[in-house]
């Protein structure tokens, strides 16, 4: 298997400067630090929005990158929403957070708070938070902007039913093999016919899931739409009849 890696720069925990006192970097909570109950951006509305995508013979992507931008547009006036209902505490909290953010973060955040006082704090201003958002921010920045209110605390009550709570989520990753969840994606991505990687993964090998990687509690949940080779040794989702027969235990896409 061939991946690539990329490594961030170094994140500052805490300074100091010209005293002993150490001082807090503000960073945003983990993605699954929000709490059990606390919703995900993702769930049943994009796993939809991918198979009518592929019905239609569509771009899955861009199916996906669509809902993720309305999900995120969402999120970020339903946060403006709950600072209208809470602005004392909301913009106390809000003020605080950008003297002790990092210079990009501060940044965006005193431009959240400038066009919230600005053309939101209103009830009138706050049904059209969505529009005055999306015509401020893009995409990414209303993302990360989203993450960064969390992160001091403003909760919204805009949680969809039918999205992954960050406690199954985390659940899930906790037992999922790594190695499953990356031949999922990239076996789902690559046979999409026309797509970038369909040629290369037509002419490369890969590699079948070892059976005795997943553990005996989910292999009925994981083991069901593909084939058992090699005396049951390997398992795999492909349309190849050579799974795992080979010496080096690796196939071929037919």
């Amino acid at each position: 298997m061939k991946v690539a890696f990329k490594q961030e720069p170094a994140r500052n925990l805490c300074w100091r400067a010209g005293t002993t006192q150490w001082t807090k970097e503000f960073t945003p909570a983990f993605y699954f630090g929000r709490g059990d109950e606390s919703a995900t951006r993702v769930g049943e509305p994009v796993l939809q929005a991918l198979e009518e995508a592929r019905s239609r013979n569509k771009d899955p992507m861009a199916a996906a990158r669509k809902w993720c931008r309305a999900a995120v547009l969402e999120d970020a006036a339903a946060m403006a929403q709950a600072l209208v209902a809470d602005q004392q505490n909301g913009l106390t909290a809000l003020t605080t957070a950008i003297a002790n953010a990092k210079e990009d973060d501060a940044v965006l955040l005193t431009k959240f708070r400038n066009l919230f006082e600005a053309k939101i704090s209103g009830e009138s201003g706050a049904d059209r938070a969505g529009e005055w958002l999306e015509g401020s921010f893009s995409y990414a920045e209303l993302a990360h902007l989203v993450e960064l209110l969390r992160a001091i605390g403003i909760q919204t009550q805009s949680d969809l039913s039918n999205r992954l709570r960050c406690g199954d989520a985390a659940q899930a990753v906790e037992n999922l093999e790594p190695q499953m969840a990356v031949e999922c994606i990239l076996s789902r991505y690559c046979i999409e016919q026309d797509s970038d990687l369909d040629s290369i993964r037509r002419a490369n090998m890969d590699f079948p899931v070892r059976v005795d990687s997943i553990t005996q509690a989910l292999r009925d949940r994981v083991f069901v739409t593909g084939k058992f080779t090699d005396n049951g040794k390997f398992y795999s989702e492909e349309n190849t009849d050579s799974v795992g027969k080979n010496a080096e235990g690796t196939k071929r896409r037919k």
